[in-house]
């Protein structure tokens, strides 16, 4: 039979096809991760296919995915030319444009597509978005506006980045009305009913705050933090009965868990801070959960910070200790409950508890530092030297330490090594803090009475009294140091002087009163000499040199 003679038509089917073989092949490796192979197959079948839109939107893929954008983007701009009434190729060409950081050119893609789509919600909120991480916040909400009035209401999710756009653009008005959108649509979400209270307060529209809290707590009355913004609004308005009994109904503790306890006082626990019915009601949720169960590590540690935020130290020390005793691993716990030793005035336990956290966080600088002012306070010197040095080199070594900060390790160095002794390694640390910190009242002051007391570089000691009083003139120390280097220099109308000052201070010590009689005594001044050396020795009973002086003045 003879053959059947070809036609353009035939030709044409016969590239269409396999052009379609080819772009399947390249999808295959695409989907391979094979990109170069794919890019090949696209090409050969764009040669025989050029506007086929599918084949350039995967050729457009595909160049992406070899962070060819440039070239992705000709490819989509292509795509989206042949087939202008296909979504996918605009919506693929503005997101190239977005990650190539061309936002301006995005956006643009994305105007075309919600005008040529006005139906599409979804399109206007992409363009929304990209307008406000473009700060055209007022473009941006007037999109979200439209999306809203079509759908009738917007979002929870939407709703809120409305919210932040009108809080930029100082629309208080619309802030109110987002605010109180997301109130009804959500009731349990605490966090938009205390948004929308806090604006009605900054408002001054107090009424609008106490009539929201009230709603909330009918849909919701365990809502502790809404009931405890509503008592202090109460007491601010004179209805202080009303707050008791609102603060009365929610104590009520019959029936309820440790665990539920706990939970109550941990929504009172950020309001505690700055509310003391809250700081109140929480210990009382947690004092009454340790009863139910003594080793309840959350109410533990939640009891611990109370205490220690009401001043109560030593209680809050044993609690955060009993914590620990629960769960070692938590290295804020040592940190505070050695703290809270330190600051209860038991200096010794709070070198065990920060000595003990040291061995499972190993070089912590809030426990090294904790120990090292514990063993200070014990005057337990050559220890408290060891830790010390061991904190000035991590605190070298650790890029967050201020410059201020280095220099009070420095100077407390240099007092250190003055009590064992050493005098060198004395001077050397204040030096080093002065140079840190030329403005160091305290190096200034304890370098300064340390040459004074070796009657040495007197000239050198003056002028660092002086900065140190310059700094503050109503440090009794201070006073002191200056004066008794003036009474080493022989100066002695000019100690006295200073010497007045620091008693004058109400906080002058039994060494003060020491040097003020022995400045009268050098000015012959015995009767006034006695009187001052009595009252140091009032003070400072055990110190047998100062009996001397005063048997010897008799004689």
């Amino acid at each position: 039979m003879p053959a059947r003679a070809t036609t353009p038509s035939d030709t044409l089917d016969a590239a269409a096809l396999q052009a379609q073989k080819l772009f399947v092949r390249g999808m295959t490796q695409a989907y391979l991760d094979n990109h170069d192979r794919a890019i090949g197959l696209y090409e050969r079948a764009l040669e025989l296919t050029p506007n086929e839109a599918p084949i350039l939107s995967a050729m457009a893929a595909a160049q992406a995915a070899q962070d060819a954008t440039d070239t992705a983007i000709f490819y989509a701009e292509q795509a989206q030319s042949v087939a202008p009434d296909n979504m996918h190729y605009h919506k693929q060409l503005a997101e190239l444009h977005r990650a190539a950081g061309n936002t301006d050119a995005a956006i643009s893609v994305y105007r075309t597509l919600t005008t040529r789509f006005p139906g599409n919600k979804r399109m206007h909120l992409e363009l929304a978005n990209m307008l406000s991480e473009s700060n055209q916040a007022q473009d941006a909400v007037a999109l979200y506006e439209e999306v809203e009035q079509q759908m009738g209401r917007a979002t929870p999710q939407m709703y809120m980045k409305m919210l932040r756009l009108y809080r930029r653009l100082n629309d208080s008005e619309n802030v109110a009305r987002v605010l109180r959108a997301l109130v009804d649509l959500r009731p349990e979400e605490r966090l938009f009913t205390q948004l929308l209270g806090q604006y009605y307060l900054k408002e001054g529209q107090t009424d609008k705050a106490v009539r929201l809290y009230e709603k909330t707590l009918e849909s919701n009355p365990s809502d502790l933090e809404t009931a405890m913004a509503l008592a202090d609004l109460y007491r601010e308005r004179g209805r202080a009965a009303a707050a008791d009994s609102l603060l009365n109904r929610l104590s009520n503790m019959e029936g309820a868990s440790a665990d539920q306890l706990v939970r109550r006082a941990r929504a009172l626990q950020q309001r505690s801070r700055t509310s003391d019915d809250a700081a109140q009601q929480a210990t009382q949720f947690l004092k009454r959960a340790l009863e139910l169960e003594p080793d309840h590590e959350e109410a533990l540690q939640m009891l611990g910070d109370l205490r220690y935020q009401a001043g109560a130290y030593g209680e809050a020390a044993d609690l955060l200790k009993r914590a620990l005793d629960q769960n070692p691993r938590v290295l804020q716990r040592w940190i505070h409950a050695a703290a809270s030793y330190l600051q209860a005035g038991a200096p010794q336990n709070a070198v065990d508890v920060a000595e003990e956290g040291l061995l499972l966080f190993p070089d912590q600088i809030p426990l090294v530092r904790i120990a090292a002012q514990g063993l200070l306070t014990l005057n337990r010197n050559t220890a408290a030297i060891e830790r010390f040095e061991s904190l000035r080199e991590l605190l070298k070594e650790s890029s967050e330490a201020s410059t201020d900060r280095r220099a009070d390790v420095l100077a407390t160095l240099g007092l250190l090594y003055n009590r064992v002794g050493d005098m060198g390694a004395s001077d050397r640390a204040y030096e080093q803090a002065i140079a840190l910190d030329e403005e160091h009242a305290l190096a200034l002051n304890n370098y300064a009475y340390s040459l004074a007391g070796r009657a040495l570089r007197l000239d050198e000691a003056e002028r660092m009294a002086q900065r140190a009083v310059k700094l503050d003139d109503t440090n009794a120390s201070y006073l002191d140091t200056l004066g008794w280097v003036f009474f080493q220099q022989e100066e002695y109308e000019a100690a006295a002087r200073w010497l007045k000052k620091a008693i004058d201070t109400g906080e002058a010590n039994a060494t003060i009163y020491e040097h003020y009689g022995d400045v009268q005594n050098a000015l012959g001044n015995v009767s006034a000499a006695r009187t001052y050396w009595e009252q140091a020795l009032d003070r400072a009973p055990d110190r047998d040199a100062l009996r001397r002086k005063l048997d010897q003045l008799g004689q």
